[in-house]
C-alpha cells in the first residue's frame, strides 16, 4: 500500500500582482531598456558594424514624414 503525504494548503495565496515583485522581476519596459541600451553599447564599441553610423548620427526623418 502507498503512503500519500498531504500537506495542507496556504490560508492565503500570494496576489497575483505582487509575484514579480516579490520574485524581483523588473516590469517589462524596464527590461526592453536595459537591453536597448546594451545592444546600443555593443554597437557604438563596434567601429566596423555598417549600423553604427545610424546609431551615432540617425538620418533625418522628418521629411519623411512630412512630405
Amino acid at each position: 500500500m502507498a503512503v500519500v503525504a498531504s500537506f495542507p494548503a496556504p490560508p492565503h495565496s500570494t496576489p497575483l500582482p505582487w509575484l514579480a515583485v516579490l520574485s524581483n522581476i523588473e516590469p517589462p519596459s524596464l527590461r526592453r531598456k536595459a537591453a536597448t541600451d546594451k545592444l546600443a553599447k555593443k554597437i557604438v564599441k563596434h567601429d566596423s558594424w555598417p549600423i553604427q553610423p545610424d546609431i551615432l548620427n540617425p538620418p533625418d526623418m522628418t521629411d519623411y514624414f512630412y512630405d
